[in-house]
């Protein structure tokens, strides 16, 4: 197996540093996302029915 230079170790290196970065970055968007969704689908339960559908804060929502 070839050894792999210094300057392509780092950039190796970098590059995944950068993958992970944008794959945390794309969990806490799809998070926050489906959380939105979350509290969309239960204020309009809440619309329809009041009574059995009281508006959830948005931790309550995920837990």
């Amino acid at each position: 197996m070839a050894r792999h230079s210094d300057a392509q170790e780092k950039l190796i290196t970098q590059i995944l540093i950068a993958i992970f970065i944008c794959t945390i970055i794309c969990i806490i968007a799809i998070t926050a996302h489906t959380v939105l969704l979350w509290q969309d689908l239960n204020h309009q339960l809440h619309l329809l029915n009041p009574e059995k559908f009281p508006l959830l804060p948005w931790y309550k929502l995920i837990f």
